[in-house]
């Protein structure tokens, strides 16, 4: 229906500017890092392949997750709910949950963090699989608030 091609349709627009927004932070960091650090510090805008390859992947991590959250508010016609969901992500509990519980390294926040190139040991995960994992949770969710949209009214209600 109309209302599902619109929904669809501003995620998309949404997902198209976060990447690049997120692509251009991480780019623009990780020069201004070495541009601080002048002489022991990569040459500005040289990068070699692997480094693009692991921006474009914390690009990747950041965008799926972002889309996570907005699809859930989409969904639960809250902010709080994404919310909840982003904390766990600044205090890094997903990876501290995965390291415990073998089930917790499946939800978002953790596969998230095996994208973002923050030690060797993460280097040698499957970025493949955590991005699919990650694209299993936004089609999900997706699913789930084009199916309330079509249940509610027009107005907003239930």
């Amino acid at each position: 229906t109309n209302r599902s091609t619109f929904l669809v349709s501003k995620t998309l627009v949404w997902l198209i500017f976060s990447f690049i927004i997120s692509f251009l932070s991480i780019f623009l960091t990780i020069n201004m890092t070495h541009y601080v650090l002048g002489q022991d510090g990569l040459l500005l805008f040289l990068l070699n392949g692997t480094v693009w390859f692991y921006i474009f992947l914390a690009s990747i991590a950041w965008t799926l997750l972002g889309l996570l959250a907005y699809i859930m508010a989409l969904t639960f016609k809250t902010a709080i709910v994404p919310l909840l969901f982003l904390l766990p992500q600044v205090y890094n509990l997903g990876t501290f949950l995965a390291n415990y519980i073998s089930a917790a390294k499946f939800l978002p926040v953790a596969l998230g963090q095996g994208l973002i190139a923050t030690s060797p040991q993460i280097l040698e995960h499957n970025s493949l699989q955590h991005i699919l994992f990650l694209l299993c949770w936004n089609f999900s969710f997706l699913a789930l608030a084009i199916y309330r949209l079509l249940k509610s009214d027009i107005g907003g209600g239930e």
